[in-house]
């Protein structure tokens, strides 16, 4: 049985806050370079370093804390799979390029739930994660064109990899993680088809202050799938689209967190951005939303209009181990880096 040495999450929480709160007070030029943000970074250090607290017993094997984790959990072993876990329901709206027999006018609006899990890798600081989801979309189908309809459209996504998460509070600023991406569709686009295809998707974070992060993610191409505009009509290869993007995360007041990102795409979009926010109700409880847009290679009208790529989610996410809130832009070291795939981060082109 191992014992650790960890600060209160009233003392972390008040010093954290404090440090944002500050950095808002004053321009972040002046703040991050004054001998206040190094007096209130040295002072966290020395509550991280010299807290005298007796921590949750651990059960070695699993990690998993047998004490209360409520609110922080200060085990060093970070708790096992189910306390690293988040389960989340949403509603979700995208226009992919399955709806070009459209003109451009057709999308899709469904239900999307799923998990995400965040495991260890024996004593390593490189973690393992694994996600997964349902979609169920136009709930009446669709017509093909040629008076017959589809049935519900469903979409299956799933995520695994590898990560490490930074550790601000202590001087670890770099996270990143890499992990492959599998979609199967059934019923997609207007003619109805199936599809399965799959990706490679990564990311490298640098917490620049305890609020603040930078950093960039991309999404590259691992295979094709032959598709049917229309029903009848000669098959078409499809593809991930591959695309760069530069981010920038912050974290609030409370625990909420943004991420704003720009980049560039191929196929049929030139550009990406997006913004994407998760809000907690309490701490296990919390919202998140978000969308994604590809801006389309074509000039304005219709052309233009029938390449434009989205996607809009909203939802609700429940987490078993208490850890919605995030006190930095670290975020809970034991919690899965990378979300779960969907239509904003897995868009398709020719």
């Amino acid at each position: 049985m191992r014992w650790t040495k960890f600060i209160s999450v009233s003392q972390f929480t008040m010093l954290s806050f404090a440090l944002c709160a500050a950095a808002t007070a004053q321009s972040p030029a002046d703040y991050y370079s004054s001998s206040q943000y190094s007096n209130e970074r040295s002072v966290m250090a020395t509550e991280l370093a010299d807290a005298d607290y007796s921590a949750p017993a651990s059960d070695g094997a699993t990690g998993s804390c047998t004490g209360d984790c409520d609110g922080y959990c200060a085990c060093d072993c970070i708790g096992n799979w189910w306390d690293n876990t988040t389960i989340f329901l949403a509603g979700d709206g995208w226009k992919g390029v399955g709806e070009i027999p459209s003109g451009g006018y057709g999308n899709n609006f469904g239900l999307r739930t799923g998990f995400n899990t965040g495991l260890a890798i024996g004593e390593s600081n490189l973690r393992a994660q694994i996600g997964g989801s349902v979609g169920l979309y136009d709930f009446r189908g669709r017509s093909l064109g040629d008076g017959d309809n589809t049935e519900i459209e469903t979409q299956l996504f799933l995520t695994t990899g590898v990560y490490k998460r930074s550790e601000i509070a202590v001087g670890d600023a770099w996270a990143y993680g890499v992990v492959w991406d599998l979609m199967n569709d059934n019923n997609y686009g207007v003619g109805g088809d199936d599809l399965t295809l799959s990706q490679i998707r990564g990311q490298i974070g640098y917490a620049v202050n305890e609020c603040n992060e930078i950093g960039v993610w991309g999404a590259f191409r691992v295979d094709d799938d032959d598709w049917s505009v229309l029903r009848g009509a000669p098959r078409t290869q499809l593809r991930t689209v591959n695309q760069g993007n530069v981010f920038w995360h912050h974290n609030w007041q409370y625990g909420a967190d943004t991420t704003v990102y720009g980049g560039v795409a191929d196929g049929l979009s030139q550009g990406t951005f997006g913004l994407l926010g998760n809000a907690p109700l309490s701490d296990r409880v919390a919202l998140f939303g978000g969308f994604n847009y590809y801006a389309p290679s074509a000039p304005a009208g219709q052309a233009g209009a029938t390449e434009e790529f989205w996607n809009v989610t909203f939802g609700i996410a429940w987490y078993p181990g208490a850890k919605a809130v995030n006190h930095t832009v670290s975020g809970w070291k034991g919690m899965p880096l990378l979300d779960v795939a969907n239509n904003g981060t897995f868009q398709v082109t020719p």
